[in-house]
C-alpha cells in the first residue's frame, strides 16, 4: 500500500490540524477576556477574603475563597 490509498496521512493531518486550531482558539479567547476585562476598569476576579493561617496547614496560600 502507498501513502496516497490509506487514509492515514490524511487523518494525521486532520488532526495536526485541529489541534493547532484548538489552541490559536485559545489564545484569541484569552486576549478576547483580557480586552474585556480591561474596558471595564474591573480585575477579571475578586478575593473576597484573605486569612492568616499558619505555613504549613494552608495548600492554597491563605486564599479563602475567589467569587467572580
Amino acid at each position: 500500500m502507498t501513502l496516497i490509498q490509506t487514509p492515514l496521512p490524511l487523518l494525521a493531518a486532520t488532526i495536526g490540524l485541529s489541534g493547532v486550531l484548538f489552541i490559536l482558539l485559545g489564545i484569541i479567547a484569552e486576549v478576547l477576556t483580557r480586552i474585556y476585562f480591561e474596558t471595564r476598569g474591573k480585575p477579571p476576579y475578586k478575593v473576597e477574603r484573605v486569612s492568616q493561617h499558619s505555613a504549613g496547614r494552608t495548600p492554597h496560600n491563605g486564599c479563602e475563597k475567589v467569587v467572580g
